[in-house]
């Protein structure tokens, strides 16, 4: 078997004036993704589509192998997802991860950082682990496959975002950061209290004399 990220450009006009924009005009991906359609239907080699959604980031969290790439960690996440027990395994991890109050993530923003940081809080608000489905919404949560992938890899790109912007504004990375509960920037770094600015002591009488 062999399985693809299913990629859908046709809704990128927006980016067009972008750095990623001229990649994407330069990718043939769709011809990249015909000629496998063919070669498999020639060979009766059996082709799979999956999601690709946050899948460079929790192949990076979830792979114990330190040394793996980011790509190399996006293709595992992917082949997993190719099938039911894969994707099961994965559902399972990404609940212990979006659940735990307590964990350490590998996170790495091509050209911008690459370190572990330690993480309080759980990744998925309480309130919406059991959170029902919209009334006019076609999500059915019981057959969402994926529910708890994109619910860790949402919460971690949001970290690596915060991450990031905190590292162009202040200069310096914390490796602790604490997550709030609902909110629009949820993400905050924890000071140690060895770090934490010390207060101005007053001067006492006596050196005011002298």
């Amino acid at each position: 078997m062999v399985v693809l990220e299913y990629l859908d450009f046709e809704h990128s006009k927006r980016w067009m004036r972008t750095k990623l924009g001229a990649m994407l005009r330069i990718m043939p991906y769709r011809k990249i993704r015909q000629a496998f359609e063919r070669q498999c239907m020639e060979q009766g080699v059996h082709l799979r589509y999956v999601k690709s959604g946050y899948a460079s980031l929790l192949g990076a969290v979830l792979s114990s192998y330190p040394k793996l790439g980011r790509d190399q960690a996006a293709a595992a996440v992917i082949g997993q997802r190719a099938s039911e027990e894969g994707n099961t395994w994965l559902e399972k991890q990404c609940k212990n991860l979006a659940t735990q109050e307590r964990t350490k993530l590998r996170l790495n923003r091509k050209r911008k950082f690459g370190c572990t940081v330690t993480t309080e809080g759980a990744l998925m608000d309480r309130q919406l682990e059991d959170q029902p489905a919209r009334e006019n919404s076609s999500l059915d949560r019981s057959a969402d496959v994926h529910r708890f992938q994109r619910c860790a890899g949402r919460a971690i790109s949001d970290l690596s975002k915060a991450m990031g912007a905190h590292l162009y504004k202040e200069k310096v990375l914390p490796l602790c950061w604490k997550r709030s509960g609902l909110a629009t920037d949820p993400w905050h770094p924890v000071v140690p209290d060895a770090e934490a600015p010390r207060p101005k002591t007053k001067c006492s009488t006596l050196s005011r004399l002298v």
